[in-house]
């Protein structure tokens, strides 16, 4: 109603000229401070929209990657962004105290002025990660840098079934490490109001808070781990198989502890545990791609003969592969098709091929008997990897036999079976791999696709050129392979400031290297840390206090990066001899420092321990390794691992030597003396 309809109907209720008079009067000031009112709340929802908007593009701007040297390390967590000259690190935090898996990173709030998406910005951008025993932590981004951070708050469970975030809240599925393990709960922790506690409190009062904020309700199902997703308020959703070969989703309202069971078609892999993944999640978007195994049938293709393989029967024939996709928000298969048809040789070895054709074959023509398990697992398995693209609009596929191809969401072949080969030294083309590796998709950037070839720490990284494809240009009939050329993939961790270079709370110092397993990459990664040794002199000579220091060598992938300790870098470097000189060199910088013999090195052993190790074996670097057994703290207690390792690799490598005889008179007690010894306690003991 208008203003002016308002002030016609006060106008007939009022007898006089005044009574009318003054209800216009009162009309003007209620509608001047609704109109008022109006403003302010346009205002903050503008606002409120601009801070969403803001905070939209922080999340497209940049990622997270976490790393940990080894299974119970500290993880270091880092902000970074994807350029077309490689990662950009913004900024590093060390989760003090967190030594499990990060499973969940999400953005909260963003304060300050607009994010105008340049390469820095005037405000803060507040995070959650959480570690898998439930440990809170909130960062800050603003200025780029290197940072620790504290666990503001912890839910004290054992490690997490599941996680999602949803609308500011965490929800989180796990045992209180008080109670039994056997009995999980459901977490949910609002945040919506944590950023503010975070910036207004003390440390200390900050779980009295956070306590407020969690709600604890029971979960009254099974479910498979990691495939928890909350579609509305108070409504999750999960995946669950049942004990005879179907499977179904569970809605779950935990407030009303309303159950409802969704029945799926098709049929999951007859193995829930496997070495291989079978289960490809989108979380974000609710999607799960799965093998369908109820569909397994001989290809039409099967009738064909393969010149290049043997002319046995078993190797003339093909199953189709059918795969199926379940949207989880609208709770229900999407889909369910057959994708590629496989040749026996792409499924499995010559010795395993009479009893995989033999166990599909019997699944085709219908017999599910459990005695077939094992074929059916190995062909599901086929399938390596499944990564829906950024685009939201379609999937990549992965195969143990080299190839991968790209579906639209439908499950509409938008792209030819493409068969990754590499060029040898004459040109000629050959496969990654030959033994069915573990082929991944790392990501795509524009029209540059990554794969890794192998286990994950093992892994080789690759990328190439996907040709645009006009799907009208092509027919595909499932069996027909492309040929596509890849190179070894080098994607470059750029770092810009200085500070990243200087230890962090637990004495960790990361160095690029942008190939952990060749030896160039691994020289360059040494000479960078020779550079940075005279820095690193002086920040422990003005940190007396600092008593640990050890690298991590990181190399930068897609979608994340790898970490080697000492360990494992400094032992492969050693062999080559331009790499043990520069190594020889660090170790020698080091012990002319003086203000070094305290320091420790990962795991409490003595710091550069590993690379001393490494130098054990080559007589001419002897010298060198007494300036460094000079410059140890030489007091009691002494640590074992040179005691019982190093001199003993020495003392046996290089006995009867003149250069081993000049090198024990240059060393002090205790390691001139062959009879000393401490208890060899390692790492598993107590």
């Amino acid at each position: 109603m208008t203003l002016s309809s308002n002030l016609k109907s006060l106008f007939k209720r009022f007898a006089s000229a005044d009574e009318a008079e003054q209800a216009a009067l009162n009309t003007t000031q209620q509608t001047t401070e609704l109109e008022t009112t109006d403003s302010k709340s346009i205002a903050m929802t503008n606002q409120g929209l601009t801070v969403g908007k803001a905070l939209q593009e922080v999340a497209a701007k940049y990622r997270f990657q976490q790393h940990q040297l080894y299974h119970g390390g500290t993880n270091q967590l880092q902000v970074v962004e994807d350029t077309e000259q490689g990662v950009v690190l913004h900024s590093q935090f060390e989760l003090i105290g967190s030594t499990g898996d990060v499973v969940i990173t999400e953005w909260l709030a963003i304060d300050g002025a607009e994010f105008d998406g340049a390469s820095s910005f005037d405000c803060s951008a507040y995070f959650v990660a959480v570690d898998n025993v439930g440990q809170f932590f909130i960062g800050q981004l603003s200025k780029p840098g290197k940072y620790n951070l504290s666990a503001c708050f912890s839910l004290a469970v054992y490690p997490t079934e599941d996680i999602c975030f949803y609308q500011g809240q965490v929800w989180l599925v796990a045992a209180k490490q008080s109670g039994r393990f056997s009995h999980k709960q459901l977490f949910v922790v609002d945040l919506t109001q944590a950023v503010g506690a975070v910036s207004n409190l003390m440390q200390i009062r900050l779980g009295d808070h956070f306590n407020k904020w969690v709600s604890e309700y029971d979960v009254p199902f099974a479910f498979a781990r990691n495939t928890m997703v909350c579609t509305a308020h108070n409504e999750l959703v999960f995946y669950q198989r049942s004990k005879h070969g179907s499977h179904q989703l569970v809605c779950f309202n935990p407030v009303t502890a309303h159950v409802q069971e969704i029945p799926l078609t098709g049929k999951p892999a007859p193995d829930d545990i496997s070495v291989r993944n079978t289960f490809f999640q989108d979380k974000a978007r609710g999607l799960v791609l799965l093998a369908n195994a109820e569909t397994v049938g001989l290809s039409n293709e099967s009738s064909k003969v393969d010149t290049d393989l043997q002319d046995d029967n078993h190797h003339q024939q093909r199953f189709d592969y059918s795969l199926q996709l379940i949207d989880l928000n609208q709770k229900q298969v999407s889909w369910s098709r057959i994708v590629r048809s496989l040749h026996v040789s792409q499924i499995c070895s010559d010795y395993e091929a009479e009893d995989i054709v033999e166990a599909l074959t019997s699944i085709a023509q219908g017999e599910l008997d459990s005695e077939h398990h094992e074929g059916l697992q190995t062909f599901i398995e086929c399938l390596t990897s499944a990564v829906f693209a950024k685009d939201d609009n379609s999937i990549w596929l992965a195969w143990q036999d080299g190839v991968v191809q790209q579906l639209s969401l439908q499950g509409d072949n938008i792209s030819p079976l493409y068969q990754l080969v590499q060029l040898n030294q004459v040109g000629e083309q050959r496969g990654l791999s030959y033994d069915h590796d573990v082929l991944t998709i790392q990501g795509q950037i524009n029209q540059c696709l990554f794969v890794a070839v192998g286990e994950e720490e093992d892994a080789s990284l690759w990328q190439c050129t996907v040709p645009s494809v006009n799907p009208d240009e092509f027919t595909f009939d499932g069996a027909t392979n492309t040929p596509l050329v890849c190179e070894r993939a080098d994607i470059n961790l750029i770092i810009d400031s200085a500070e990243y270079f200087q230890p962090s709370a637990t004495g960790q110092v990361d160095i690029v290297c942008r190939d952990l397993s060749c030896n160039t990459a691994r020289l360059a990664a040494l000479q960078q840390l020779e550079t940075l040794m005279p820095q690193l002199r002086l920040y422990y000579q003005a940190q007396s206090q600092s008593d640990a220091l050890y690298f991590a060598f990181i190399e930068q992938q897609v979608a994340g990066c790898i970490s080697q300790s000492e360990y494992n870098f400094f032992a492969a470097a050693a062999y080559d001899d331009k790499c043990a000189s520069v190594l020889a060199n660090i170790v020698k910088q080091f012990a002319s420092w003086g203000v070094g013999g305290h320091l420790k090195g990962l795991k409490g052993i003595p710091v550069l321990a590993e690379a001393v190790l490494s130098l054990a074996f080559k007589l001419e670097y002897l010298d060198v390794l007494a300036e460094y057994f000079n410059a140890l703290d030489n007091q009691l207690p002494i640590h074992p691992f040179h005691v019982h390792r190093t001199m003993a690799v020495i003392r046996d490598t290089h006995a009867g030597t003149p250069e081993l005889a000049r090198f024990l008179q240059r060393l002090p007690w205790p390691w001139n003396d062959a009879e000393f010894t401490v208890p060899n306690v390692g790492d598993y003991d107590e």
